[in-house]
This record gives structure tokens, C-alpha cells and sequence, in this order.
């Protein structure tokens, strides 16, 4: 985007986010939710970085990222960053890259224009970054498959008109094991509840999905058969490079606001911001967004095959965000401790450690790259 166009944005996304009440903290009611989603999907949010043909924008991965950080500069990472960030990454980019054209213009095409919610169903209560350890199936079935399991902690799962659903495919070992399946909301066995995370992201749309005997045609079927674990792996780079890039937006609006706090409290007849012990903090801060800002925005520049990179910038984000949020809260004292707003983006930046895969697993894959083999 031209600087002009880019300001134009950015001034449209912070009437929309005002007019939308996000940014309080406070979780959105459902409808306010979708109304919300559904406004930045006629600004073109969600179709930031994918092509015209398929509802997108066409805009790069550089562009896309600051867009991003404006969002959580003005919205803070909430539900609904959380996501947007879910569906981008996990959903419409392994679509645009392993889709057949009819998958595009069914599946892909709605999400960028915002008229339509999809959700990444991976995670199993014992399997999530050891996804090889699934246990839903898709049973072959006709010219498809039969696919029964269950599936949890889904972000957008109360709502999503469609689902990418991983399952093991019975007789397929290793690799090979595994298909990635496009399964419609309306699908006979379908089912999901929704719960509310105690520590997360405020308003995070999350849920489980239960599959009991889903017929899914082989024309639903994301990629070649046995395709699934590069789909998966194509997906989860793609998001640990990019899902916390509202964060970067959400710790400067808390810079922000607490260095003028600083400024403003008194004690002893100074300003607080005036004595070095908070001074040093707030440059702390300082140092870890700009590190945060520049480790993102040259993660849009870089393969997105590499492990390596996308592990770094989840990783180094996640931890990096929780320690200003707990300088936030230390340099506040006692309001500090009452401000709920604080307190949300706290939970989120404590979740965001966990999201995406523990940054132990983050830590893991850097290794490898390093060629760590037993790691």
C-alpha cells in the first residue's frame, strides 16, 4: 500500500474498531462479534495478502503485517484478532495454496470478503504439536471418506461455516497418515460446543467439534491423499509468523499509554517516569517492541517454508509480550491491579506462549534448524 492508502486504512479500522467498542477488553457479544467481523471483512482485512481473483486484496506480506498491527494498536488482541488470525493463516492460506479452483472460488473467495468463518480443527485432547498422534479417521468411503473424532480448542468453532478437519487415514503410517478435509457446518454428524477460555484472549470464539461418521466427498479433500502433515506444516508456519502481529499493535498502545502514566503520577513531588529504576523499565519496553516490530516484519520477507524463522518470531513475540505486560502492571501499582483491560491482555499475552504450539516446541524447531538433530 502507497502511505496514503495505508493511512486511509488505518483510519477506517480505528472508526470501525471504535464504533465496534473493541479495544475495552471486554468480550463482545455474539452478534456485536459478527457485526464486527463482518465490517472488517468489507475493509478487506481478511483478504489483505491474497489475490483479487479470489476476493482478495493483493496486497504483500509486509503490507499485511502493519495492517495487522494496526488492528491491535487500535482493538488490542482480542477474540477477534485471535480470530482473524486463526482463519488467515490456518485456514485461507493452505487453501490458496493446496486448493483446487473450485475449492478457491467455494471456500476461499467468502473469506477474504468477510462473508463467511472458517476453523482450523487440529488440536485433540492428546494430540496437538505431535500430530501424528491423532485419533480421529477418515474411513474411506465410496469415492470419499467417513471421518469420526473429536476435535478441541478450535477458534472459531461456534461459528464457522466450515471447517479444515486433520484425521488419519486407517493402514497409512508416518508421514503419508494423515488428509486435511474441508468439512461444511451443515454436515450430517457434525457438532460443536463452545466454551470461554478462563485465560486467553478476551471473547475468543473457541469451542470443540464432534464428528460422528461425516461423509466428506474426495472433491472436499485439501490436497493429494496423504497430503495432510504438509498441509498442516504449511499452515502452522504461516501462523506462528504471523498470529501475534496484532500483539506488536497492542504493546505499543500499552507503551504508550504507560510511559504517559509515568509522566503524569507523582511521587515525592516528581514524576514517576522521572526516577531511573521506571525509566529503565519503560525502555525495556521499548527495546522488546521495536525488536518484536523489526523480528516480524522481516519474518514477511522470508521463506515461508523455514521453521526456523516462523518459530523464532511466535516465540520471541509471545515472551516478549508477557514481560511488558508485567512491567504494564508493576509500573501501575495498585491501579495496575484493578485495571481489568490490563489484566485481559495479560491472560492473552500469558495464552499466546501456549497458542500455535508451546514456545518449547518453538525452541525445538529452532534447534533443529540449527542442526540440533536431537532435538
Amino acid at each position: 500500500m502507497k502511505t496514503s492508502s495505508s493511512d486511509l486504512f488505518e483510519s477506517r479500522l480505528a472508526g470501525l474498531c471504535a464504533a465496534s467498542g473493541l479495544g475495552s477488553g471486554a468480550a463482545l457479544p455474539r452478534a456485536r462479534f459478527l457485526r464486527a467481523w463482518k465490517a472488517l471483512g468489507r475493509l478487506g482485512l481478511t483478504g489483505l495478502p491474497f489475490p483479487t481473483k479470489f476476493g482478495g486484496s493483493g496486497r504483500s506480506l509486509p503490507e499485511t503485517v502493519r495492517a495487522l498491527e494496526s488492528l491491535g494498536r487500535h482493538a488490542g488482541f482480542d477474540g477477534l484478532a485471535l480470530s482473524v488470525g486463526a482463519q488467515m493463516w490456518a485456514v485461507q492460506s493452505p487453501l490458496l495454496e493446496f486448493g483446487t479452483p473450485e475449492q478457491k472460488r467455494r471456500f476461499l473467495e467468502p473469506l477474504c470478503r468477510g462473508k463467511a468463518m472458517a476453523a482450523p480443527a487440529m488440536t485433540e485432547k492428546d494430540a496437538g504439536s505431535g500430530v501424528l498422534g491423532m485419533k480421529a479417521l477418515a474411513e474411506p468411503s465410496g469415492s470419499g471418506c467417513r471421518v469420526t473424532g473429536e476435535k478441541t480448542c478450535v477458534t472459531n468453532a461456534p461459528l464457522a461455516d466450515f471447517f479444515l478437519v486433520w484425521a488419519r487415514v486407517p493402514g497409512r503410517q508416518g508421514p503419508m497418515s494423515l488428509d486435511c478435509l474441508i468439512v461444511p457446518s451443515g454436515t450430517r454428524g457434525l457438532s460443536t460446543s463452545a466454551f470461554r477460555w478462563e485465560l486467553g484472549p478476551a471473547g475468543a470464539a473457541s469451542g470443540t467439534v464432534r464428528l460422528k461418521g461425516c461423509e466428506v466427498p474426495a472433491s472436499l479433500r485439501l490436497g493429494r491423499p496423504g497430503q495432510g502433515l504438509t498441509v498442516f506444516l504449511h499452515a502452522m508456519a504461516q501462523e506462528r509468523r504471523f498470529i501475534l502481529a496484532p500483539a506488536v499493535g497492542a504493546m505499543e498502545r500499552r507503551l504508550l499509554e504507560t510511559a504517559a502514566f509515568a509522566r503524569e503520577r507523582q511521587q515525592s513531588g516528581r514524576a514517576i517516569g522521572s526516577f531511573q529504576a521506571v525509566a529503565h523499565r519503560l525502555a525495556d519496553m521499548k527495546i522488546r517492541l521495536e525488536a518484536c516490530r523489526a523480528l516480524l516484519r522481516q519474518a514477511a520477507l522470508e521463506d515461508a517454508a523455514d521453521d526456523g524463522c516462523s518459530a523464532a518470531v511466535k516465540a520471541f513475540l509471545s515472551e516478549s509480550w508477557v514481560a511488558n505486560c508485567l512491567d504494564a502492571v508493576e509500573l501501575h501499582g495498585a491501579r495496575g491491579c484493578r485495571d481489568a483491560g490490563l489484566a485481559a491482555e495479560l491472560g492473552a499475552a500469558l495464552a499466546s506462549r501456549i497458542m500455535s504450539g508451546t514456545n518449547e516446541i518453538q525452541k525445538n524447531l529452532i534447534a533443529l534448524r540449527m542442526g540440533l538433530k536431537s532435538s
